[in-house]
């Protein structure tokens, strides 16, 4: 009955309206972001050059792409969202780019390649649209979506315009605009000949290195007059958006021997309950902790070894039908109930109900009120590394961070900690509490600049580290161009450790120019300088990315001009494609730093 009503056209007809509602809403800000608009002009969360970004624009794309998250069945975690905020932010952004471009070269669709376009790419949604699947209802039927296209009752679908509009004023003209792009691209012959030979032509190398991070700096300490006129003479190194240094102490959420005695008594009720005759795959799916929960608690089959040694004894004990007491481990309490023993290979078959040992509401309410009473404390004139110590806490540090960077430490999925990243830049508090599944952070500013030229006291560390390398890549040629002195007076190159035991010594049979070397990286120019060698030559010291080497060529292996010519064509296909997205990639980044870019989402967002 279904499928012959969506067989008819009115259903079709639904149903195309449905997923096309659907898709309008994945790509709304295309034109529905209020850039360069008038309304809520104050609340704008960036600015792309002279344009603004208003917070309703952004804010309703957000949520539309958050419920699709959560119609897919996914939570996405607090990492998740700032990611993509971010992400969104970055979208509005590239999508102002393109379409300045697009409109000052007025690229636009014709009506022959909007037909085409449509034809070659079925709207998102329409793939898992039951009406256009085949007789296996699996494989998507495209004569069906064609015959759907050449319908012209499709065009008075509401929504059918606006997927016709988003493809014809930006899609399409954007390909456009990576094909004029892609046009300055030019691969020779030649060309590919160099990258041929690079990667298969191959050589016996050998080679001395020195390391200037092996350098030791203390009969050449940094001084604080070297800071101060690298700061004077280093202007442009120090421009920011903001700057900020954070200090913080964690209180884990850790369970407490009260906690424990809470699971266990829970563990023990579900046992009763089990021994009263109810199932346990009913209870499986209502109470356990564990991701098996899914398959009613099924663990599978599995041998000795698997399982930690309490679960595995537990397990093992049982016959096929019966269910263990509760028993612990270091995930929480279990009960376990075998369905089949195999005495041949030693594996049973089992499922487990798990209670993990969390902390409870009582326990992360006290642990909440200590941070606060921290925090109180701070506010009196207590230092944080102080409370630290006397309340026997973790005391870290951020060190200096740039707005707009992620918050050193707290990175990535299972560190990220929402909130922090605003607090960091704001003037109004010095100290706040912040909560993740894990733990209570209280974190405190120490230091913060606004945008401008940023103090030195907050770039010293940057300074050091700078004047740092530079010294010890001194260090390193000084004490190479004495290697090699010693190498020309004829010292062989596997003995260079006898003249200085920092120098390291490297044999490499069978190397090619773009293969990643030990010291050398890949395709770098002392590579090149050393194939460049006739057999038994030595370069001088050259410049590697970190110190200086020597390299001998050993013996090396030309390539046959039959070798080289047989791979030129598809290396030229290969290189031009490269090279296409070089272009478009370099293009945009262009213009992208020639744009003034202010991202203010953490006014607005626990970023």
């Amino acid at each position: 009955m279904i499928m012959e009503k969506m067989r008819s056209g009115t259903v079709v007809k639904w149903v195309m309206y449905i997923v096309i509602v659907a898709f309008v809403g994945t790509i709304i800000f295309a034109w529905g972001m209020d850039l360069g608009g008038t309304r809520f002009q104050k609340m704008t969360v960036g600015k792309v050059g002279k344009n603004t970004i208003s917070y309703q624009a952004f804010d309703e794309e957000l949520k539309n792409r958050l419920q699709q998250q959560r119609g897919s069945g996914e939570n996405l975690s607090a990492y998740q969202s700032a990611t993509m905020r971010d992400e969104l932010f970055q979208n509005m952004v590239a999508q102002y780019i393109l379409t300045e471009k697009i409109r000052a070269l007025g690229l636009k669709a014709s009506p022959d390649e909007l037909i085409n376009y449509f034809r070659g790419n079925p709207p998102p949604g329409l793939a898992n649209n039951p009406y256009f699947k085949k007789a296996d209802s699996v494989t998507f039927d495209t004569a069906k979506y064609l015959q759907f296209l050449d319908s012209p009752e499709t065009y008075n679908i509401p929504g059918m315009a606006y997927l016709e509009d988003y493809a014809s004023r930006f899609t399409i003209p954007t390909n456009q605009l990576q094909l004029l792009i892609s046009q300055s691209v030019k691969v020779t012959e030649l060309d590919a000949r160099r990258q041929v030979v690079a990667a298969e032509e191959k050589a016996d190398i050998e080679y001395a290195h020195m390391s200037a991070s092996a350098m030791d700096l203390a009969n050449a300490p940094i001084t604080g007059q070297e800071i101060e006129e690298y700061y004077k003479n280093n202007p442009d190194s120090f421009k920011t958006e903001g700057m900020s240094d954070l200090e913080y102490v964690s209180l884990p959420k850790l369970a407490t021997a009260q906690d424990d005695s809470i699971t266990l008594a829970e563990i023990e009720d579900i046992y009763a309950r089990l021994m009263n005759g109810e199932r346990f795959e009913a209870l499986a799916v209502e109470a356990s902790d564990d991701a098996t929960v899914k398959d009613s608690g099924s663990l599978g089959t599995f041998g000795k070894g698997s399982m930690v040694k309490p679960f595995e004894e537990a397990a093992f004990a049982l016959k096929p039908g019966e269910i263990s007491k509760p028993i612990k481990t270091r995930f929480g309490y279990h009960i376990i109930k075998v369905y089949g023993k195999n005495l041949k290979d030693s594996t049973i078959t089992a499922s487990h109900i798990l209670l993990k040992v969390k902390p409870s509401n009582t326990t992360t309410d006290n642990l909440k009120e200590k941070a606060d009473s921290i925090v109180a404390e701070i506010g009196r004139g207590a230092l944080l590394k102080d409370l630290a110590a006397k309340y026997g806490l973790s005391y870290n540090a951020t060190g200096v961070f740039q707005k707009g960077e992620p918050v050193p430490g707290f990175t990535g999925e299972g560190k990220y900690v929402s909130g922090v990243r605003s607090f960091a830049f704001q003037t109004e508090k010095r100290v706040e509490t912040f909560e993740s599944d894990e733990s209570f952070f209280i974190f405190c500013i120490v230091k913060q600049s606004p945008k401008g030229k940023a103090p030195l006291d907050l770039v010293k560390d940057k300074i050091k580290y700078a004047i740092e390398i530079r010294k010890k890549d001194a260090m390193a040629k000084n004490r190479m161009d004495a290697v090699y002195a010693k190498l020309q007076a004829g010292i062989a190159l596997k003995n260079v450790a006898t003249v200085d035991n920092l120098c390291t010594y490297t044999d490499r049979p069978g190397a090619t120019r773009s293969q990643y070397l030990p010291y050398l990286a890949a395709s770098s120019e002392a590579v090149y300088q050393a194939f460049g060698l006739a057999d038994g030559q030595m370069t001088g010291v050259v410049k590697t990315p970190n110190g200086y080497s020597v390299i001998r060529m050993v013996k090396k292996y030309p390539l046959s001009e039959e070798d080289i010519t047989k791979k030129i064509p598809e290396t030229i296909r290969g290189m031009y494609e490269q090279q296409r997205y070089m272009a478009y990639s370099d293009w945009f980044e262009k213009e992208k730093k020639d744009l003034k870019i202010e991202n203010n989402l953490d006014q607005f967002y626990a970023q």
